[in-house]
């Protein structure tokens, strides 16, 4: 009886691990964003076009409806800034554009390296 107790006590803690460890703590403050680190990001987010779609803004956004403010069912730059504003980005986008992974790694952006082609960098 003893290892039954004992065998089901495990099980009832091991998937209120599991259970945690799928569904973070949403409680806390939002994570916002500097301009130059939410203009990383939106780099990032937009690959070289102009506004999100709602494919793309998912991985980017926690909530698209909140954040096309002008319901016309794309992200412009501006509401994305304010986005970052409000803390609406997702937290893994927020964290590393805080350590500056985000910010510049876009083509074009800044603090892009060099290309390099056959072992050399462009224009030597």
């Amino acid at each position: 009886m003893k290892a039954i107790t004992i065998t089901t006590l495990g099980l009832i803690l091991s998937s209120g691990l599991a259970y945690a460890a799928d569904n973070p703590p949403t409680s806390g403050h939002p994570t916002v964003l500097t301009d130059t680190e939410c203009n990383g990001v939106w780099m990032d987010a937009v690959s070289g076009g102009d506004v999100l779609t709602p494919e793309k803004a998912a991985g980017y956004i926690s909530d698209f409806k909140q954040v096309d403010t002008d319901q016309d069912g794309k992200i412009s730059q501006t509401e994305f800034k304010e986005a970052c504003k409000k803390g609406l980005i997702k937290p893994e986008h927020a964290e590393s554009a805080k350590m500056g992974k985000d910010v510049g790694s876009h083509p074009g952006g800044v603090g892009e390296a060099p290309s390099v082609q056959s072992g050399k960098m462009q224009g030597q």
